[in-house]
């Protein structure tokens, strides 16, 4: 893929379009923009879709610092991604970590998205993704996103959009937009002209205002933004288009070129079973319903998966829909009950001990004698609540996996991608957690601080030396950790805070990086 360069300056296309320029945005990967992720939100949802095949092409429309398509690069290694940003500084960004993850299969453009339309030497896409931006643009933007879709993504393929959604940020508008006019009264970066807007706002809040006292829900929101990173917030409020959707616009605009609802990405907010008579079983009462539960919700946020197809997909009982997955446990029954937040009860114990060795399908489970006596239905609806909780996976393709603990205990792990140790370092530090990229499942796995680097102590010095080398790490770091809201600062509480927390890492974690294909035995 090559964008032919426009004859305009991108930096005065983007002053001319309202979009923050001086401020980069911030550094994240969003697990909604995963093709395994896509797959899974539609077959939580009620509509079959495969897990992707690993041999595709990836879009990705205003990709920031490209963390997030460096992550699923590394997840999908026979993959080619591209990556559209019209923002210099984040094209250079994502170049330079390109380079130090050695990836062969990404590849950056700096572009308007106009100048994507009607090339015709670009290959047509299986997947694409946009994070955030539809609710940043105008409108004339939105309808060159749409275009691009329509002519780039194959038939079958899955977009993923994320945007701000109108119920959630309905009583922040006013507050938003005085927000905006504060800032604007001030000189300086956007970065600088937040901090004043904020302190002004601030003020007036402590010495009395109306809205915001009868709006608590509203000043909630403000005072989240303090502790927000004021790239994010630049980006996210402070785009001169900046506009939360319902989902129903957002639905509309799409099945206007051939894309249709297929799930969200938060798994759980997905529907449940249904009676096979019931009139949700319609997409049009399902969209219904689905603009509703947001509106009860409240929510700030959506990420949607939609599919190119030339009718709306059927909809199917969970258990077609899940049907063709290759499902497998992440972690022993055993380490589940011992160290997660509850303990499973029986049924759940057996399927997480059918699962622990191999990968099976619905129907393997439901063929296995222990499980014989579970209806179907029970049975797919319990493999979608192991998948939110994340007990359960489903995996790219057959695996058979080694015994609990076998390969940790006796040999040195190595990462399944350098781009892991380059998360691991400055990344880790700067913001507390990491997505480490999976190529078992193309789902990567969120690690916590703690997590994280008794990981990387283990890959560097082996799992006898875990906690002193994790001890370091954080020394010679200058972080301040923090356990259960209290800064551990002393070396001996650091060292007996780490070793309380090895059993945990190395019975549920390690076998889950393992299995996922983020580590392996050498």
């Amino acid at each position: 893929m090559s964008v032919a360069p426009s004859s305009q300056s991108h930096t005065s296309d983007l002053a001319n379009a309202g979009v923050v320029l001086d401020t980069p945005y911030i550094a994240r990967y969003f697990p909604g923009q995963s093709p395994s992720m896509m797959a899974l939100s539609a077959c939580t949802n009620g509509i079959p879709l495969s897990m992707p095949n690993p041999r595709f092409r990836y879009l990705e429309l205003g990709c920031g610092n490209g963390l997030g398509i460096a992550t699923l690069a590394a997840s999908f290694p026979r993959g080619i991604f591209h990556a559209v940003d019209i923002n210099p500084v984040h094209i250079d960004n994502g170049e330079r970590l390109k380079e130090k993850a050695g990836l062969k299969n990404l590849f950056f453009h700096e572009a308007d998205f106009s100048e994507v339309i009607g090339q015709r030497d670009i290959r047509p896409f299986d997947h694409i993704s946009l994070h955030g931006v539809y609710s940043w643009v105008g409108e004339p933007t939105r309808r060159h996103i749409r275009q691009i879709i329509h002519e780039l993504l194959k038939p079958g393929g899955t977009c993923n959009i994320s945007y701000n959604t109108l119920p959630g940020w309905a009583s922040f508008l006013p507050l938003r937009n005085l927000f905006v006019q504060a800032a604007n009264r001030h000189f300086g970066t956007t970065a600088e002209r937040i901090q004043k807007a904020y302190q002004s706002l601030r003020t007036m809040m402590e010495n009395g205002f109306d809205y915001a006292d009868a709006h608590p829900d509203a000043k909630a929101i403000f005072d989240e933004l303090a502790n927000k990173s004021l790239n994010y917030v630049a980006h996210e409020f402070f785009n001169d288009h900046w506009q939360p959707f319902s989902f129903s616009e957002v639905s509309n605009d799409f099945s206007n070129i051939g894309m249709y609802y297929c799930g969200n990405t938060k798994l759980d907010h997905n529907m449940g079973r249904e009676p096979s008579s019931s009139k949700l079983r319609r997409y049009s009462d399902r969209l219904l319903s689905e603009d509703l539960r947001s509106i009860q919700r409240l929510e700030k946020h959506r990420s949607d998966t939609y599919l190119n197809c030339a009718e709306p997909p059927a909809l199917e009982d969970l258990a077609t829909s899940l049907a063709g997955l290759q499902l497998g446990a992440l972690a022993d029954a055993s380490a589940i009950n011992t160290y997660g937040p509850r303990p499973l009860d029986v049924e759940n114990t057996l399927i997480i001990n059918a699962l622990q060795h191999q990968t099976l399908t619905l129907a393997d489970l439901k063929a296995l004698p222990a499980l014989g006596g579970m209806s179907m239905d029970e049975l797919a609806e319990r493999i979608k609540l192991l998948i939110v909780q994340r007990w359960v996976s489903p995996f790219i393709t057959a695996q058979t996996f080694n015994l609990p603990g076998k390969a940790s205990a006796s040999a040195q792990l190595q990462y399944g991608h350098e781009l892991s140790k380059v998360l691991l370092g400055k990344t880790l530090f700067r913001e507390g957690h990491v997505y480490l990229p999976a190529p078992a499942t193309g789902l990567p796995i969120r690690l916590g601080f703690t997590t994280a680097v008794l990981l990387r102590a283990t890959v560097e010095a082996g799992e006898d030396q875990a906690v002193v080398t994790a001890e370091r790490l954080i020394a010679e770091s200058g972080k301040t950790w923090v356990q259960n809201g209290v800064a551990v600062t002393d070396q001996t509480e650091r060292l007996r805070a780490l070793s309380e927390a090895l059993p945990h890492f190395k019975s549920l974690w390690l076998p889950a990086l393992i299995r996922s294909g983020v580590v392996h035995p050498e």
